[in-house]
């Protein structure tokens, strides 16, 4: 079955390609052409990567759906408050003015879950960001998290852009202390250390990317089911590959295109020894119609041969936005996700210039508000003899688009084993599926 996934996941790759292209197919009759290339307001921020993120060049022809397209490129950086594009035309010739907002670059960050019907899994946690070290749109990050989950978490990634726009590199650093609860219903202390090593090659000019990882585990546990080397630690040498296509119009709130993943890993027990394989895919759509924007998404999770139990298929709130994180030894987990979002309050920008030394860095801070309604539906299967577990969930809420953090998630949902007075409530931030 999967094969024939990732046979899908290529032609819409490739597929989708000339989806630039097929933008120049416009009013371009009377559009002019671009003469020169101005970047202002950008103070930290480097003009060439943000002229390499651009299709327009000097040239050629600033249509209005090339500005549009670029405008949502640059936007997708994450690294700006506002950006506007702009032609000053002198007779069929014309500048392109870009003009960006930045923010501060470094500041903290707070996450977590909490559900009301299972209080023992909660927990929250504090990060620090730098999104923007050299001007190059380098990320280095670093989380702290405390409750039903206890760990840590460095992570530095160069997209591509000091590899002259077409390689990148990733490295991260994970320490884990949690209570699991084993095959056997036993609660335990499981230590956790991973360390991971990534490459990535951009393909062609927009957002589609080869990954390559290698990735050291090292997971210990008393319990004498929950690692495969009883009782003691397994190490786990992983080799990953992904292909990853983003043709969404914009990264982190999407109203249109078209977005997939393939992922499989390759992983080595060393000590047992002993290997399996686990995969995902991750196919996503967006249509605007009448000021709603409908959004649908395919997913699944695949693993082949014995797995530790501690690397067992999860299917957590990312995909079923209510009731418990569903957890299968083995086999294959799908699922669909359907949801309709409506704006509330459109995006609107506040600024605050006048705050000495800090003024620079709010000005143009953007601020929506948009409702949700979902549906979540998925299946299990543990063998050949077909899908013998229905995973259902609803709901809607709320979620904003804010500075620095993108967007924050706030959801009620339910399942149909839950009472209408207990709901299960999501908080969460981050690019939205």
């Amino acid at each position: 079955m999967f094969q024939n996934v990732y046979a899908l996941c290529l032609i819409l790759f490739f597929q989708n390609t000339g989806l630039i292209a097929a933008a120049s197919k416009d009013s371009s009759k009377n559009a002019p052409t671009i003469y020169a290339i101005e970047v202002t307001g950008n103070q930290i921020t480097s003009s060439e990567l943000i002229i390499h993120e651009m299709i327009l060049k000097p040239g050629m022809i600033a249509t209005p759906e090339a500005l549009a397209l670029d405008q949502k490129n640059i936007e997708s950086l994450g690294l700006f408050n506002r950006v506007q594009l702009s032609l000053v035309s002198d007779a069929d010739r014309a500048v392109l003015q870009v003009e960006v907002s930045e923010p501060f670059y470094i500041y903290p960050f707070v996450f977590g879950d909490y559900n009301p019907n299972d209080p023992d899994f909660n927990y929250l946690g504090l990060g620090l960001y730098h999104t923007n070290i050299r001007g190059l749109g380098i990320r280095l990050s670093g989380f702290y998290w405390n409750g039903y989950r206890r760990g840590i978490y460095v992570n530095y990634d160069d997209l591509w852009y000091s590899y002259g726009g077409k390689y990148g590199l990733k490295s991260s650093v994970y320490f884990a202390d949690n209570e699991v609860l084993d095959p056997l219903d036993d609660y335990y202390r499981a230590y956790s250390q991973r360390y991971i090593v990534g490459f990535r090659h951009r393909l062609g000019h927009s957002r589609q990317s080869l990954h390559f990882e290698l990735q050291w585990e090292d997971t210990e546990c008393e319990s004498e089911s929950y690692t495969l080397t009883r009782g003691s630690t397994d190490r786990i040498a992983s080799v990953k590959l992904m292909l990853e296509n983003d043709l969404r119009d914009y990264q982190y709130y999407p109203s249109s295109g078209i977005y997939t993943l393939c992922e499989i890993s390759g992983n080595r027990v060393v000590d047992v020894p002993q290997g399996f394989f686990l995969e995902q895919i991750d196919l996503r759509g967006y249509s605007e119609a009448n000021n709603l924007i409908l959004a649908g998404r395919i997913w699944g999770l695949a693993a082949q041969n014995r797995l530790p139990f501690h690397k067992r298929i999860v299917v957590h709130r990312r995909y079923m936005r209510a009731g418990k994180i569903y957890e299968f030894p083995k086999g294959t987990a799908l699922g669909l996700n359907m949801e309709m979002r409506f704006n509330i309050l459109k995006m609107r920008y506040f600024s605050f210039a006048q705050i000495p030394f800090a003024g620079i860095y709010l000005r143009n801070l953007g601020v929506s508000l948009e409702g949700v309604i979902f549906g979540d539906i998925g299946f299990h299967a543990a063998s050949e003899a077909g899908f013998d577990e229905n995973l259902t969930a609803w709901g809607g809420g709320f979620q904003m688009q804010v500075p620095f953090i993108k967007t924050i998630h706030f959801l009620v949902g339910w399942t149909p084993t839950d009472r209408l007075d207990q709901p299960s409530l999501t908080f969460r931030t981050g690019v939205t599926f």
